[in-house]
Parts: C-alpha cells; sequence; structure tokens
C-alpha cells in the first residue's frame, strides 16, 4: 500500500479502516504534510497489527511512535526510515527502548536520515531486542568506527549485507573496515561532502549562498565470493 500523496487526515481514516488487512505501508521518503497535527505513523502502530513491511519518513516529534510501531507490529520484517538531513534526532532513548523489544522477525532495517546514537545504544538494541538482521543501511548518521565494530559484533551470525553512506568526516579506520569485511557477503562504504555554492537565482543577487552534496567516489564495495 503506498499513500505517500493522500491528505494526512484521509490516509490517517483508511488506516483505520482497513488496517488490520495491511502488511505493506510506504508512507513515502519526504515529509508529506509539514503542517498536518495528524501523527500517521501512530495510527499505524494502532491499527495496523498484521505490518510486515514499513517506510516513512519520520521527524523527531514522532521517534516515540517508532516505539509503538515495533511494540504493537510485532510482525515487523522490514523497516526503512528516513528523515531531516541537516539538523541530528537523537535516538539513543529510542534505541534503548527497543532493546526491550522482542524484534526477532526484524531482518532488514534501513535507517536513511540524520540520526545520532551512541554505540553502547546501538549494542543494546542489536543483542538485546535479538533482531536477526541481515541487510543494514545507514544514511548520514554520525558512525564511527566503534558503532561498525557494535555491528560486526552483535550481527556477525545474521549480517549478509551492511551498506555505509557517511559524511568525509566519519571516515572509518581500516582496520575496522578489514573485519567487517570478514563477516558480511556485501560492503558498501561511500562518502560525501559538503560544499558551498551560489545561488545565482536568489533575489538578493546571488549572494547568499546553499549547502549541496557532493558525492566523493565510492572507494569500496567487494563482494565476497562464497
Amino acid at each position: 500500500m503506498d499513500n505517500s500523496s493522500a491528505p494526512a487526515h484521509s490516509l490517517n481514516m483508511i488506516i483505520k479502516i482497513s488496517g488490520h488487512h495491511i502488511q505493506n505501508l510506504n508512507l513515502g521518503q519526504f515529509k508529506p504534510h509539514p503542517h498536518s497535527t495528524i501523527h500517521v505513523i501512530k495510527t499505524v502502530a494502532n491499527y495496523c497489527p498484521n505490518l510486515k513491511t514499513f517506510s516513512s519518513y519520520v521527524d523527531g516529534d514522532e521517534i516515540d511512535h517508532l516505539v509503538a510501531l515495533f511494540t504493537l507490529c510485532v510482525n515487523l520484517s522490514s523497516v526503512t526510515l528516513t528523515g531531516p538531513r541537516n539538523s541530528e534526532i537523537s535516538v539513543d532513548d529510542m534505541f534503548l527502548q527497543l532493546a526491550r523489544q522482542d524484534l526477532s522477525n526484524l531482518q532488514e532495517f534501513n535507517v536513511l536520515g540524520a540520526w545520532s546514537f551512541t554505540s553502547e545504544s546501538l549494542r543494546q538494541f542489536l543483542m538485546c531486542s535479538k533482531a536477526p538482521i541481515r541487510t543494514l543501511s545507514i544514511d548520514n548518521c554520525f558512525f564511527t568506527d566503534d558503532h561498525l565494530d557494535v555491528v560486526v559484533h552483535c550481527l556477525q551470525n545474521t549480517l549478509k549485507t551492511l551498506r555505509l553512506r557517511l559524511h568525509i568526516r566519519n571516515r572509518l579506520n581500516e582496520e575496522s573496515v578489514i573485519r567487517a569485511k570478514g563477516f558480511v557477503d556485501v560492503l558498501e562504504i561511500e562518502n560525501f561532502d559538503n560544499y558551498r555554492v551560489s545561488n545565482n537565482n536568489n533575489n538578493n543577487g546571488g549572494e547568499s549562498s546553499i549547502f549541496k552534496h557532493k558525492f566523493c567516489k565510492k572507494y569500496w564495495m567487494e563482494r565476497r565470493s562464497r
């Protein structure tokens, strides 16, 4: 079910009416209703007990609703979450709460927004939730060698594909990368940088500037032969 373009109130009503039958739900990768006070993720958590695949944009004020989603939608196997690219959202408390849940069906987890979390909260989440994650994607988060070591240690028996897209300031140590290569079938690491460019279409004559992403060459990708 893909309802990313529907008005928030209509989408909310559809989910309440037919939520019990929804197994796959894609709410879109961008914030669809910036001025709406309706929290669709909260509605999904309460009305979609059979949900298996979920994808949505998540703002900072919706993190608590994600906890409810994982708690009430126990069949979730694939979750993709996007969010703001500039201001980081701290999710340490969320990870610690999810560490108390049984996520034994979660096989794919994609975080595609500027989330901030410590390696310790990540460790507790991965270890205690018993999530058998096979595919993990981290994009635009603060991610260090300690985080990578936690991923390798906690998911060494299940993880097959690891995709990291990190700011150039978070370049990983070669030793950490080598260790990760020994445990996964597919490892992709891409670094990007920000550069300032002139906005010539600006009304003030182009004197102001905006940030855009400049993507560096993907410096490593390997498929380990079986």
